[in-house]
Parts: structure tokens; sequence; C-alpha cells
């Protein structure tokens, strides 16, 4: 499911053993910090899916639009610009040389900053590089894609089997099925994206314009992750030259940050409607069960009403005088409570998933056809 943005690059640093090893650990740190991330809150992945693709539509839009307004933006250009392209650049895969060429510093530019540096003239064309070549780059291609598809998908069609023959299903199985469906749905919005690249491409610049003018056009809106859903908080800055693009940023574009929103508070419906299906699986105590119904409604309806409650309340005290900075630090204040309650939910329903498994029905244990047919584990 990680489709993570292209890292910082070693350039020659740290030689010997001891450097391989250095930078061999952090590429695997990040991967697994994402891994639990992704593990404990599925549906940042699928928001942050829905914003990215937002993002690459935009850009086609935009690159259409340049088309129509510049007489010297050549159709080539155009037909070469595509979706793994604009995907490519928010991961931060397309470098310009700011303090111009010959130098050893990088700074990664994204979607829009491509596109303002080319309207500026800064740029002769669109990155030339094809789409075949980002394929090359990426480590995830369809049939790798497909696959983890096909994988997750018959893990929901050996529960269906189960739940039509009336036998036991296991929490963790509906868990994984909830998990299952997060990745399909993730997995459709990136499938031009890019997957694991480690490279980044470097554009020139058709002139070496001033710093200062060019650090205005490289600006980049990154989200907050303690105030994440309900009034999320922009901290706007450049990157730092040879700083690579964050995991969790997304380019700040109108509207983001509802696309965002939405995705968020989707993928919690979705997670915890598949969770409440075992309302009235057996439990090991009743107490187990009761809180598993809790937690799924938790997960289900927690940042959904509180959303809703504080944009009602904004909406009705937007013409009352300082009334809305009260609202919005009590937002702020019903997210963080909020996130703490949600996150409990979701701890114990991983926990429950696994701790089921001690105390499992004799049906359990009766395989069905499905598990006798090859396919891949």
């Amino acid at each position: 499911m990680q489709h993570l943005n292209v890292p910082e690059q070693r350039k020659g640093r740290d030689p010997g053993w001891r450097g391989d090893l250095k930078w061999a650990w952090k590429g695997f740190f990040t991967k697994f910090k994402w891994m639990l991330f992704t593990l404990i809150l599925p549906e940042f992945m699928f928001a942050k899916a829905c914003a990215e693709r937002m993002v690459a539509q935009e850009s086609m839009k935009k690159v259409r639009s340049l088309k129509l307004q510049n007489a010297d933006f050549s159709e080539a250009e155009s037909s070469n610009w595509t979706t793994a392209h604009a995907f490519y650049a928010e991961m931060g895969g397309f470098v310009i040389h700011p303090h111009g060429e010959g130098t050893t510093d990088t700074r990664v530019i994204d979607t829009f900053n491509i596109l303002r540096l080319r309207r500026r003239g800064f740029l002769r064309t669109l990155p030339t590089i094809t789409a075949d070549h980002l394929n090359d780059l990426s480590n995830g291609d369809s049939f790798t894609k497909i696959a983890a598809v096909g994988q997750v998908s018959w893990m929901a069609v050996q529960v269906i089997v189960r739940a039509v023959k009336r036998l036991p299903i296991t929490q963790l199985e509906v868990t994984a099925c909830g998990f299952a469906a997060l990745t399909f749905l993730t997995y459709l919005l990136w499938w031009e994206k890019p997957q694991a690249v480690r490279s980044v491409t470097e554009l020139p610049l058709s002139e070496a314009p001033e710093f200062e003018a060019l650090e205005e056009l490289l600006e980049f809106r990154e989200f907050c992750f303690n105030e994440l859903v309900v009034l999320p908080d922009y901290k706007q800055r450049n990157l730092k030259d040879n700083e690579p693009m964050p995991n969790q940023t997304i380019s700040f574009h109108e509207n983001i940050d509802n696309k965002f929103i939405l995705g968020f508070l989707w993928g919690g419906i979705i997670l915890g409607c598949v969770e409440s299906t075992a309302w009235k699986f057996d439990s090991h105590t009743s107490i187990e069960l009761l809180l598993w119904r809790i937690s799924s409604l938790v997960i289900i309806a927690a940042f959904p009403l509180t959303y809703t409650i504080v944009a009602m309340l904004l909406g009705l005290t937007s013409d009352w005088n300082g009334m809305d900075i009260t609202i919005v630090k009590v937002g702020k204040v019903a997210s963080s409570i909020t996130s703490a309650i949600f996150l409990f939910a979701r701890l114990f329903i991983l926990f429950e998933s696994i701790y089921s498994l001690f105390h499992l029905p004799p049906g359990a244990f009766i395989s069905t056809w499905s598990s006798n047919i090859p396919h891949i584990a």
C-alpha cells in the first residue's frame, strides 16, 4: 500500500560500508515507520491518495490551459505530460539547481512549481522524461498491483464463503477485510503513481534567475499531524536545499483540505462499517464484545460528528465578531479529544483481532473450498 516519496539523495556522502549500513537503515526505518502508521491509521493513506489524485487532475487541466494561453507551449509538451508525471512531481522526483547550473545543491519542485517556472520561461519545456521511463524507475508495475489487489480480494472471497456456509469468522479476518477494502480503493487512486522510486530527475533552467525571485515560485504547504482532520493547521515554508519532499505533505491547492478531510472521513466510515459486521460474533467475554461495538461506532462516527458540529458552529457564527476564532479554538480542542478516543478505539480493534485468536470456536478451524484453490497467500 505504501507509495512513499523519493527519499533523500546520498550524492556520494558517507562512503564505505559504514555509510552503506547508515543509508540502508534510514531507508528501512522510513518504510517501517510508515508501515506502523498505516496499520494504525490507514485512512490517512486513503485521504492522501484522494488529495493527490485531485492534484494530478488539476495538473492536467493546468497543462491544457497553459497550452491554450502560450503560443510557445508545444503539442509535444502537452501529450508527454501524463498523470504519472504529476504523481512523480508530487513525490519530489523533479529537482532544479536554484543557485545555477554546475552547483551541487538541488531543490525539489512539485507539479505547480514546474508549471509556474514554465509559464515564467525559467524552463524551456516541461519535463521530457517519458511515462515508460517513469515506469522503469518504479518498483511497482501494473502486474505487481494487480497481484496485490487479487490477494486482498481473495481474502474477501474467503470470508464471504465462510459467511454463506455459516461458519465462524474471526475478528482478525473482518479487520483484514476492512484494510483490504481501503487498500483496493487506495490502489485505484494511486494506480498511475510510481512506487518505491529512489532517484530524482534534474531539470535544467533556461536562465539563471535571481534566487529571491525563484524562492517566490517554490512554495509548499504542509499538513500538520496533530490537527489533521477537523481543522488542519497549515505550515507554509520553502523546502531547503537538498531536502526531500516529506511524506506527510500535500501541495496546497484550492479545496485540497476539503478533499483530504472527506477522504479521511470516508476511509473511517468504510473501515468502521466492515468492522461492525462482527457485531454479533462470539467473544471471550461480554465486555470485549461491547468494547468492539463501541470501537466500531467510534471509528465510523467520531470524526464525522465532530467535523459536522464544528462546521455548523462556524457557519452560524460567521457574522459574529471574534466568535469564529473562539469556535476554531474549541474545534482544535475537540479534534484532539476526538483523536485520542479514535486512537484508543483503533488500538483496541487491532488488539482484540489478535487476542481473539486464543479463544476461537471449533468451527473456525473448518476449511472451505476457497482454501483449496491455488492462490497467492
